[in-house]
């Protein structure tokens, strides 16, 4: 399977020799019109069998084509050709676990034709099948489009939420992560996180490691470094950039929320996202900003008077409901 794996590793690469390409984008053309399910390691023997003999009878239909020899002049077996096929459709998948976080999901490449991943009030990682990880926050959305994420491309759709993304080097195929309002990530191989919240004023990419370009819609592009952050305005669709911590950024993973310089609306936010709470706000300005963080196992007393305290103001906790006076 190793040599297999190298064959298809040869032809995401640009690579293959003509034969191995030949066979490779034929199947693709047939097959990845539809959602085809995984097949296990024990159905592996006898899928295999009825995959080539499916694929024997396309050949016989593709007029002009010189596949025939393929297996003379290749050298290949018919279980050797189709284990190379089973690269394909045979990437396993783990169920999620039904306790606690992190909850982890691997795709097959087929399967990522049309599906949408959703997390509530959980958290959840994905592992895609560039060997790619996708850490989603709370109340995230990350969709996989039609034709968008295969062997010549690595695109996925940040719908809604936060996640932070450890992109596998591939040089062939950039990821490129997309919000809905145009906000563009790129990147080769790196990890970063972005946090799009809709009811959020700011979207902002934070860089842990690597090098990553941001783009939007309305014009901007901004290269980002390590410790380096794009913030995006959606009222003015503005894209600026400034020095973050971007391990702290995407420190939600192990339970650590950092609240860099945000507003009284992103605090309320957190707290009503991690303590089921609404929060009311009679004296802070809502353009003053804090810079504090917590880990969600706190208690909520705890982390309200710390709050209190750095703003100089009062507080009562009531009804699931804090109020700043």
């Amino acid at each position: 399977m190793n040599k297999l794996k190298k064959i298809f590793s040869d032809y995401v690469r640009g690579k293959s020799t003509g034969y191995e390409k030949e066979i490779i984008d034929l199947w693709f053309k047939e097959k990845g019109k539809s959602s085809i399910d995984p097949v296990s390691d024990d159905e592996a023997n006898r899928f295999s069998l009825q995959a080539w003999e499916e694929f024997l009878l396309y050949m016989k239909k593709a007029e002009g084509r010189r596949l025939w020899n393929l297996r003379i002049s290749y050298g290949l077996t018919a279980a050797a050709a189709v284990g190379l096929l089973l690269v394909f459709l045979n990437f396993p998948i783990k169920r999620p676990a039904t306790n606690g976080y992190p909850q982890e999901q691997n795709i097959t490449a087929e399967a990522a034709v049309v599906r949408q991943f959703v997390t509530g009030g959980n958290m959840k990682k994905i592992r895609l099948p560039d060997g790619s990880v996708i850490h989603m926050n709370k109340e995230t959305v990350i969709s996989l489009r039609k034709g968008r994420f295969n062997a010549y491309t690595r695109e996925v759709w940040l719908e809604e939420g936060e996640a932070f993304f450890e992109v596998s080097k591939d040089f062939s195929r950039p990821f490129i992560v997309h919000t809905t309002d145009g906000l563009n990530t790129r990147v080769l191989g790196t990890s970063f996180n972005i946090k799009a919240y809709s009811q959020l004023k700011e979207k902002v990419v934070s860089v842990k490691t690597g090098r990553v370009q941001v783009s939007s819609e309305t014009g901007g592009r901004i290269l980002l470094d390590v410790n380096n952050k794009a913030v995006f305005h959606t009222a003015t669709q503005q894209l600026t950039a400034g020095i973050t911590d971007g391990a702290g950024a995407a420190d939600w993973r192990n339970g650590r929320i950092v609240l860099e310089h945000v507003s009284m609306n992103e605090l309320a936010f957190r707290l009503r996202q991690y303590y089921d709470v609404e929060v009311v706000n009679h004296i802070v300005p809502e353009e003053m900003e804090i810079y504090t963080s917590f880990y969600i196992d706190t208690p909520l007393e705890h982390v309200v008077k710390n709050i209190a305290n750095i703003f100089g103001t009062s507080y009562k906790i009531e009804n699931n409901t804090i109020e700043f006076y």
